[in-house]
């Protein structure tokens, strides 16, 4: 194939002229066909066509500010339109600006002027943001060339919006992002967790990481400041990521990572509360400078230990404990690492599958943060984490003015495995813009393995007091700075190594409803009634089937959501953990196991003004004969509410307890059962409670449950008094 230059005289001699840019045609507009009317070959040259791309006259073309303007034009093909271009002094007013609007106080064009018309202004003083052709036309520009009179035949044209940003023109005078950018870019940063999210998703060997969604992402700029996090996480594992990322700092100080180094850690009292969930975090470098940190933590199928059970007696029963390693060594594997976790673990394929699917999304992560700082012209992103701190910082501060300033409490009796209870102090103050969350005065930590670390603790109270913010930005350091937790250690909340924890969901999925239940009398329109999916209902299950694999899947189903102020609980939803409810088309294919079935469990939802969502029926049947499984199977069992149902809240009632039986026994959850062929597994798993007097619900709503089945007209006339 000749070279560039070979090339060009070939197609000279051949009459072809070359047209710069791409062989193939991007979108925008062109004239109907390749060959130009009329056109005829040079002499002697073959019948090739001119070009491969004809323009339009630019009288045809539109003049749309804007770099897609519209007119589904690339910007380096769309004819930029003058500042003076078809202005016929008229301001038109209406709804979109034109291009041919004026700044005001500007001098214009004028045909009396026609000798200067094409010397433009010279440069700006201050950095002022640089505007696309349209509105205000006339702002002065900061750029670097120096100004001259354009060519006679040469159109005056505004530097290139590709470029704008390389030379520093997204910054104002007082070196802050203009808003336009900012909001792109922040934008930006929340679709890139997303990606995060989704990578792992899809590229992850578990039904607990890719059906269900057990999983965290995050990005860190490089002070280990909270940017952005996926929100088709679960804050159980989201929220405790920065204090992963300050643990792993303190054994391996930012001056020490190399690029390609990848760090593995799962303590719980570093980060988010139990074994099974790992941390992977990779420092991102761009042009040799280190500019962020991208996180992601799963709960893994298995750790070692003892299977999936609170009957754990302290925290060295219940698996492997990872501290702060390098996986990767400046891109290196470290084998020694991998190979002493998958000698620890049960199911090492799934796991070490896992493990690269995190390491896979934060290297899409690090390059998307990369692709900002390269399109940008960016040393670091720090100038842009300094803005979305700031200002999410002094919104959120903002919004909790507008709450009713005070001093709220509320006591919560939990049932655990066992029969004990636990009780829940909580006091919420609120005022001069901060919110604290005291859980002092709570029970101590206890023998069961459902105590939480305070990071733990943290990251669950703060995700509902988020939640009852009106925030216009997502979650970052900015909106955690005006948020206190305090647990006293040694507490349930803020348990001393080497207190069990494998369960801590039996705990920490309560707060939000407990600081619902907390600040209600003065915060009544931004609260929920207690919920029925607190806490996690499910079921672990260890076999193998017929064709010699193992299984080892997670199957979650959840309860209703506790009614609010306005609307009804939404039925079978996993608040406050959001995880799916896992498919029964999946637990069917990995488990030799049938769903007889899953409905939605009449009069469960607690009565209310606006009545809590709907908990469910699920009954599980273990296969028999050349269907089920080799040998037994072990499971072990999550659910609550069996004692102190979910509460309403304002006068709203509470829902039904919750209920499990194996083999038609009632039984406890928390503790490991072995299964045999045909044995029967059902579980009644509570709605959410109500919202305001019951006596108040529309009798079109109580009519409308009627019909649909999901009360009855026994529960009709007791809580609403309704006769048909």
């Amino acid at each position: 194939m000749p070279g560039t230059a070979a090339g060009h005289r070939q197609c000279r001699a051949g009459g072809i002229r070359i047209q710069r840019g791409h062989a193939l045609p991007g979108p925008g507009l062109r004239r109907n066909g390749d060959l130009r009317q009329g056109w005829r070959p040079r002499s002697g040259a073959r019948g090739h066509p001119r070009i491969l791309r004809g323009h339009l006259p630019a009288s045809l073309r539109p003049h749309l500010p804007g770099p897609a303007a519209g007119d589904h034009e690339l910007p380096r093909h769309r004819e930029r339109a003058a500042a003076h271009r078809f202005w016929d002094g008229r301001d038109t007013g209406g709804g979109r600006r034109r291009q041919d609007r004026h700044a005001a106080g500007l001098l214009h064009a004028h045909p009396a002027m026609d000798g200067f018309r094409r010397a433009p202004a010279r440069r700006n003083r201050a950095g002022a943001a640089v505007p696309r052709p349209g509105h205000r036309r006339g702002k002065r520009i900061h750029h670097g060339r120096a100004q001259r009179v354009a060519h006679p035949r040469r159109r005056a044209r505004q530097p290139d919006h590709r470029t704008l940003a390389s030379r520093g023109s997204v910054m104002n005078a007082d070196n802050r992002i203009d808003p336009v950018t900012l909001e792109m870019l922040w934008r930006r940063l929340i679709s890139i967790v997303g990606e995060l999210g989704s990578t792992l998703r899809r590229t992850s060997f578990s039904t607990v990481v890719r059906d269900i969604g057990d999983f965290g992402c995050a990005i860190f700029d490089a002070d280990a400041r909270l940017l952005a996090q996926t929100p088709a996480s679960t804050p159980g594992l989201c929220g405790p990521l920065g204090t992963m990322l300050r643990n792993i700092l303190d054994h391996y100080p930012k001056g020490s990572f190399q690029e390609g180094d990848v760090f593995i850690g799962n303590d719980p009292w570093a980060g988010s509360g139990h074994h099974n969930d790992i941390t992977i975090m990779v420092p991102v470098f761009h042009d040799g400078r280190h500019i962020a940190y991208v996180v992601t933590c799963c709960h893994h199928v298995d750790i070692g230990g003892r299977r999936a059970t609170t009957e754990s007696r302290d925290n060295y029963e219940e698996g492997l404990r990872i501290p702060m390693l390098k996986y990767y060594r400046a891109g290196v594997l470290n084998d020694d690492v991998q190979a002493f976790i998958a000698s620890n673990v049960r199911s090492h394929e799934t796991v070490l599958g896992d493990l690269q699917a995190q390491v896979s999304a934060c290297h899409v992560g690090g390059e998307r943060l990369c692709d900002i700082c390269a399109e940008m012209g960016w040393d670091d992103l720090q100038g842009l984490s300094d803005e979305i701190v700031v200002r999410s910082e002094a919104v959120t501060r903002e919004e909790i003015n507008r709450l009713k300033p005070g001093v709220y409490t509320h006591e919560a009796k939990i049932d655990i495995v066992g029969g004990e209870t636990v009780i829940i102090q909580t006091s919420v103050t609120i005022g001069d813009g901060r919110i604290v969350v005291d859980f002092s005065g709570s029970s101590a930590q206890v023998k069961p393995a459902i105590n939480c670390t305070l990071a733990y603790t943290s990251a669950y109270t703060y995700f509902g007091v988020l939640c009852m913010l009106n925030l216009p930005v997502s979650i970052n350091e900015g909106t955690l700075r005006p948020i206190t937790v305090v647990a006293e250690e040694g507490s349930v909340l803020n348990c001393r190594f080497p207190a069990p924890v494998f369960g801590r969901t039996a705990i920490g999925t309560f707060l939000p409803d407990l600081v619902y239940q907390a600040v209600a009398p003065g915060a009544s329109d931004r609260v929920c009634a207690g919920a029925g999916a607190t806490p996690m209902w499910g079921q672990y299950m260890f076999g193998k089937r017929r064709d010699g694999e193992n299984f080892a899947p997670f199957n979650v189903s959840s309860g209703g959501l506790g009614a609010r102020a306005n609307k009804d609980g939404v039925s079978c939803l996993a608040f406050p953990y959001n995880v799916g409810n896992t498919p029964v088309e999946v637990i069917e294919s990995e488990v030799p196991m049938i769903v007889e079935e899953r409905s939605l469990w009449e009069d469960s939802a607690g009565p209310g003004r606006f009545r809590g969502g709907f908990g469910q029926k699920y009954v599980l049947r273990l296969l028999d004969g050349d269907l089920g499984p080799v040998g037994e199977v072990l499971a072990s069992f999550r659910g609550g509410r069996f004692v102190y149902p979910p509460e309403g809240v304002l006068g709203g009632g509470s829902a039904p307890r919750g209920f499990l039986s194996i083999r038609g026994e009632s039984k406890d959850a928390g503790r490991q059962i072995t299964l045999r062929p045909g044995d029967r597994i059902v579980s009644h798993i509570p709605g959410g409670g109500g919202y305001g007097d019951p006596k108040e619900r529309s009798r079109e709503r109580v009519e409308e449950d009627l019909k649909n089945g999901l009360i009855t007209p026994e529960h009709a006339k007791q809580f609403y008094g309704y006769a048909a």
